[in-house]
């Protein structure tokens, strides 16, 4: 029931999963009426006025706290047969956009995930330009790398709680790549569900570490959208199960 609230949100979805097998509304997902249309009216951000149909302006629609609707929760347990929040979040991009602000952050999400009112909502599935930064310095026989993300409003990686990137290494094709830090959020059980860490990158901040190899090296980077384990039997395409973000041999003339 609580994953429906967002991701097939209308009342008219919610009725076609519970009495048919032909869920074409609801495998739209979040359509245009989940956003635009409240009370049987239809609503937007920037005008009101009849051209195809009676429409009224509403400047909510434009603003982060719009999308903290969807992108900004708590993670749910059952104990005794009874539903509670636990104090953790499962997503908290809100909150994360609100530190992005506090740290001189200008955009709101729509101005970068909606360009000039556009509807891309392009995100980290989308195969655009990757927003990660990488940096070396070479430090006798190390090198340094120094990692940010600074056009983007939120943490990286944001959003689900399997999501994590990975920074791995390898002194030749021959090897195998290993995992030299990882940012992302690890949850446990301790009684209750709750969140042990979370090293994923702030908004406007960088992050450094050496690479205890030699040059030269082979260097990449990894946007993991699940976990390991989940890949072999996911729905999911193994190409939209992660996504290279940045790959270089270091060290070479």
């Amino acid at each position: 029931e609580r994953c429906r609230n967002c991701h097939s949100p209308l009342q008219e979805q919610v009725e076609e999963v519970r009495r048919s097998p032909h869920l074409k509304l609801a495998h739209e997902g979040v359509n245009c009426i989940a956003c635009h249309v409240r009370d049987g009216v239809v609503q937007s951000s920037s005008k009101s006025g009849d051209s195809y149909h009676p429409f009224v302006k509403n400047e909510f629609l434009k603003s982060p706290q719009f999308c903290a609707g969807c992108h900004q929760f708590n993670v749910n347990q059952i104990q005794n047969g009874k539903v509670s929040l636990t104090p953790a979040n499962a997503q908290s991009t809100y909150t994360e956009w609100q530190e992005y602000r506090a740290r001189g952050g200008e955009k709101t999400c729509q101005q970068c995930h909606m360009p000039e009112g556009r509807h891309l909502f392009q995100g980290a599935h989308a195969a655009v330009k990757s927003p990660l930064h990488v940096q070396m310095l070479e430090r006798g026989a190390e090198t340094e790398l120094t990692l940010s993300a600074p056009g983007v409003g939120h943490n990286y990686p944001s959003g689900d709680v399997f999501r994590r990137i990975t920074v791995e290494v390898r002194r030749n094709a021959k090897e195998a790549f290993r995992v030299l830090h990882t940012f992302g959020r690890q949850y446990g059980l301790d009684p209750e569900f709750k969140l042990l860490f979370n090293s994923t990158l702030k908004p406007k901040s960088s992050f450094t570490l050496r690479v205890p190899l030699p040059r030269p090296f082979e260097l990449r980077v990894l946007y993991h959208f699940m976990k390991d384990e989940e890949k072999t039997h996911s729905l999911t395409q193994p190409a939209d199960q992660q996504r290279l973000l940045y790959q270089a041999r270091i060290g070479v003339p």
